[in-house]
């Protein structure tokens, strides 16, 4: 083969990869519409479980036929698009194979909250873990992309549905609260939690947003339903530990809840569509790039018999004719851009790539390393999984160091305990 067929093969392998996000960009979508699904059906179930199957039980049974249908809906889609075209992925399959066997337990789980016979709190946690299982299916989605403008509206979008999943946690938690009639400390500091983690995502979204999308976020946040939010909020944080409150007051917190979480839900929307329009656009540029490429490909001049390539004196790219970007006619001089220069170009457009790519996929790596030190924390100390968080949270601002960073060093520590410890037994 010639150097020629590997720039044409690379040019293949760029064209496949926009193909596949083009594919994955749908799947998001469908991501998108369960998990939202999802989390309306957990606010509802927590008030119907909370108050013994008295309130929400028909809104509960609709939106629980919604959400089986948005499952449906993404099964098929996963069947339509297989795990085939996602080798060298593995983890991405194994999120996908968690979100599917969750699926299954949910089914089982809706019989016995049908019946209360599960608690508000279990039914919330359950979920919350499907919910993390399908957020994290977009997480590696976005790990994946090889395109830095598609990677960059991934990185927004998954910390936009993060910060929308911790406004759910937040509205379901704070249900249970009302619906009870009562609020304890333990309950109380989950909802400032929630509301920190909410804060964290949003910034991060900001960070990689466009700004026609933060400004409709901040639009959102400045609304009355939001300020509305916000006094029930200041209300249950001034509350007394077991405090008595009016129970009906969980419908109209959860009415508001839901009306910020459905704004949010429609800025998601709007963020999926510009990654859908982005992602086509890609990939019809690259396509008509490969057919310029092999065009000029073909027409390029052989080098000089005899002549070694890296040694010789060529014009500089200024002079060099019959550029990509103005068609693929040759000067009349007879000049032709030389193969050399083609091998160049792609090269530095790979580099400028790898550079853009490297902020986005470093606020993945900060995200995953949030989560992995969370594990460890609810392993080795039995922490629930908010408590892990504000106890990463607490750290970080007692030291004043990024959460990635802090979460770098319990994991290092960790490490350095295992290690010793398996030293300990070969002695």
């Amino acid at each position: 083969m010639k150097a020629a067929d590997f720039l044409i093969a690379a040019k293949r392998v760029e064209i496949e990869s926009l193909r596949q996000l083009v594919d994955v960009c749908n799947l998001v979508t469908e991501l998108g519409n369960l998990v939202h699904s999802l989390q309306r059906e957990r606010g509802l179930t927590n008030v119907y479980l909370a108050s013994g199957g008295e309130r929400l039980a028909d809104a509960r049974l609709q939106q629980i036929a919604v959400s089986v249908a948005c499952e449906q809906k993404l099964q098929g889609l996963l069947q339509l698009l297989g795990g085939a075209q996602w080798r060298g992925s593995a983890r991405l399959l194994s999120a996908v194979a968690y979100v599917l066997q969750g699926l299954v337990e949910l089914n089982g789980l809706r019989v016995k909250m049908n019946g209360c016979e599960l608690a508000p709190a279990k039914a919330t946690t359950a979920f919350g873990r499907l919910i993390a299982g399908l957020l994290s299916v977009v997480g590696e989605v976005a790990d994946s992309a090889g395109d830095p403008a598609l990677s960059r509206g991934l990185v927004s979008l998954l910390n936009l549905m993060q910060g929308k999943e911790y406004a759910g946690q937040e509205r379901a938690w704070v249900s249970i609260g009302f619906a009870q009639g009562a609020f304890d400390d333990r309950l109380k500091e989950r909802q400032a939690h929630l509301q920190a983690a909410q804060k964290h995502a949003l910034e991060v979204f900001n960070q990689f947003a466009e700004a026609d999308l933060g400004e409709r976020w901040r639009q959102i946040e400045a609304s009355q339903s939001a300020l509305e939010l916000n006094r029930l909020r200041a209300l249950v944080g001034g509350l007394a530990a077991g405090q008595a409150i009016a129970p009906e007051i969980s419908e109209v917190w959860y009415d508001l809840a839901t009306q910020r979480i459905d704004a949010m839900r429609s800025l998601e929307l709007e963020a999926v569509a510009a990654l859908q329009a982005l992602s086509g656009a890609r990939l019809a540029v690259a396509e008509s790039e490969f057919k310029e490429r092999q065009a000029l490909l073909a027409r390029l001049q052989p080098a000089e018999e005899g002549a070694p390539l890296l040694l010789t004196d060529r014009p500089p790219v200024s002079m060099l004719l019959g550029e990509l970007a103005g068609g693929l006619e040759v000067a009349e001089s007879g000049l032709a851009r030389s193969l050399f220069d083609v091998i160049q170009e792609q090269g530095q457009h790979l580099n400028r790539v790898r550079v853009e790519l490297e902020e986005a996929r470093q606020a993945l790596s900060e995200r995953k390393l949030v989560e992995q030190a969370k594990a460890l924390l609810i392993k080795n100390l039995g922490l629930s999984e908010e408590m892990a968080y504000r106890k990463i949270q607490q750290r970080a601002m007692d030291s004043n160091l990024r959460l990635a960073e802090v979460s770098q060093i319990l994991i290092d520590a960790a490490k350095a305990t295992g290690a010793k410890k398996v030293q300990t037994k070969r002695r």
